[in-house]
């Protein structure tokens, strides 16, 4: 398992953004869906996003991983951080129907079957990503591309795991915890993280502080 580890939240945010830059600039869909985590540190990634020239910005196709159903929306924050400094139409955000406008968005950008061409999620301090936590992933369809709890609508198992391509961010130390339990378990318990373990098509980037746990307990390698 290789895990792409940075100095600094800035740098496994900007390697994060070159990763889908190349990926979205070769990539063999002409018009790719690219969902994107929301929050605190899904602006972060916007941030990143937003300053790479080489993504095909009229062609992408554009939404957010999950929606809130009360707190800020992260639909208005990819609008306001990604789409409209990027020149990019998108709708306007005052729906009363949150479910069905975040839903509407998603098929409209990955089709009936939310086949994303790159997904780039954020691991939060539990554990979860997007709307999975563990608890949630356990109660959870595996063949759900879709899953709503009382307070968020958001991807499912079955969309994280046949994504083209997906891009993973942690940083921070709240999220030292986190990590190393993904890690440690990958082969027990089923979480989030598991859906996305780094593979070929599979890059975690994480800053150091993030992955404190984990390398205090590394083994150098044999020489």
């Amino acid at each position: 398992m290789r895990i792409e580890v940075y100095e600094s939240d800035a740098e496994a945010l900007e390697a994060a953004a070159a990763l889908a830059e190349a990926f979205l600039k070769d990539g063999p869909n002409a018009q790719p869906a690219v969902g994107i985590a929301g929050g605190r540190s899904g602006r972060a990634i916007m941030l990143a996003l937003s300053g790479r020239d080489g993504i095909p910005w009229k062609r992408a196709r554009f939404c957010a991983v999950d929606e809130p159903l009360e707190e800020p929306s992260n639909r208005a924050l990819l609008r306001e951080h990604l789409l409209v400094p990027r020149g990019v139409p998108s709708p306007a955000v005052e729906e009363e129907d949150r479910t069905g406008a975040w839903e509407a968005e998603v098929r409209a950008a990955a089709g009936s079957e939310l086949a994303f061409d790159l997904l780039v999620l954020e691991l939060g301090s539990g554990g979860e990503i997007g709307v999975l936590d563990a608890e949630r992933l356990a109660a959870a369809d595996g063949a759900a591309s879709i899953v709503q709890t009382p307070g968020r609508i958001g991807l499912g198992p079955a969309a994280l795991r046949a994504a083209r391509r997906a891009i993973l961010v942690a940083t921070g130390a709240e999220r030292k915890h986190a990590l190393a339990a993904a890690v440690r378990a990958a082969n027990g318990a089923a979480l989030p993280a598991h859906l996305v373990l780094p593979s070929a098509r599979v890059t975690w980037c994480v800053d150091r502080a993030a992955a404190a746990e984990l390398l205090r307990d590394a083994q150098p390698a044999p020489a």
